[in-house]
């Protein structure tokens, strides 16, 4: 499974969280397909995509 790391960083979450959104719109497969995860600048997860459909 391909790992992608956004190149920028965000203020908050919600930017986060619009920026993988979009960047996985991009991708040739189906977005509800695709798992994300949002870390801190620690390196710790926040939210993940299953969190958040949940």
């Amino acid at each position: 499974m391909p790992m992608y790391l956004l190149p920028d960083t965000f203020d908050t979450v919600g930017d986060a969280k619009a920026a993988a959104e979009a960047h996985i719109a991009g991708l040739p497969r189906d977005p509800a397909t695709v798992f994300f995860a949002i870390t801190d600048q620690n390196g710790l997860t926040v939210t993940t995509s299953a969190e958040q459909a949940g």
